[in-house]
């Protein structure tokens, strides 16, 4: 273990940006291949099920990016142990860009294409337009954005960093997939801890600190905005399902699907 703490804190690629542009077309080409695949697979797996099916993708990217969430965090938490007592170096986990950052946001953006995609083409009911259309294109922009500072209309801090960071709250995510694509796996107070805990503890935190290092606009205005928004969706599942998950009669209700 020794051993893999000290590869993953010292690998380059999660402290420096040194992509040619051929790096960054294989990368593309090789997620776009990725996301072909696993969404052929599911198509023909999931068969009729649609409901299935439109949580498939969610559950390969969300436990992904949980995955690359808790392991960068872990690097990069490691490189500035003191983010938390305001050392102005750390400034740098909020605002700075690397390879790994960059191949990920590449990864996620195509996920949330190919999650549209598929879903216009096979589950269109399934489609919120909150959760998925107006979800989706933000998150692209976030990707997009975060990694080139180019911000479309103005010109952005460069913050891909604290993107994959806050990874951390694709973890309520994977368990709502999971519990969609295989439903004996399904846990609603699982859920609704971790959601509480992530997207609305950890996020608060995160805020504070931006706020603290004085992160871009754009950091400050995102972070505001999902935090709202989390909280609206906060609200809506524990009036919906709260009060039924410690009664023994209590049914299972299907959820609306959340990113």
């Amino acid at each position: 273990m020794d051993g893999l703490k000290e590869y993953l804190i010292n690998n380059r690629h999660f402290h420096e940006y040194s992509l040619t542009k051929e790096n960054v077309q294989h990368i593309w080409i090789a997620s776009i291949l990725f996301w072909i695949g696993v969404s052929v697979i599911a198509v023909k797996a999931c068969g009729e099920n649609r409901r299935r099916l439109a949580w498939s993708i969610s559950l390969v990217n969300s436990s992904t990016m949980m995955v690359v969430g808790i392991v960068y965090s872990f690097v990069k938490f490691n490189e500035y142990p003191k983010f938390f007592d305001y050392d102005p170096a750390s400034r740098s986990l909020i605002h700075s860009v690397d390879n790994v950052t960059v191949a990920v946001c590449i990864w996620f953006s195509l996920a949330n294409i190919f999650d549209i995609v598929v879903g216009v083409l096979f589950y269109p009911k399934h489609l919120d337009p909150l959760t998925a259309y107006v979800h989706h294109t933000v998150a692209l922009w976030i990707t997009y954005a975060s990694t080139t500072g180019d911000g479309l209309f103005t010109p952005v801090e460069q913050f891909a960093s604290l993107f994959l960071v806050l990874m951390l709250v694709e973890i309520p995510t994977f368990l709502l997939a999971l519990g969609a694509v295989f439903p004996a796996l399904r846990t609603d107070i699982g859920f609704g801890v971790t959601f509480f805990l992530f997207r609305l503890v950890y996020l608060i935190v995160m805020v504070y600190y931006a706020h603290l290092y004085t992160a871009g606009t754009s950091v400050m205005v995102l972070g505001y905005g999902f935090l709202l928004l989390h909280t609206f969706w906060f609200y809506n599942w524990i009036t919906k399902y709260g009060k039924n998950l410690f009664s023994s009669k209590a049914g299972r209700k299907e959820g609306k699907k959340v990113e």
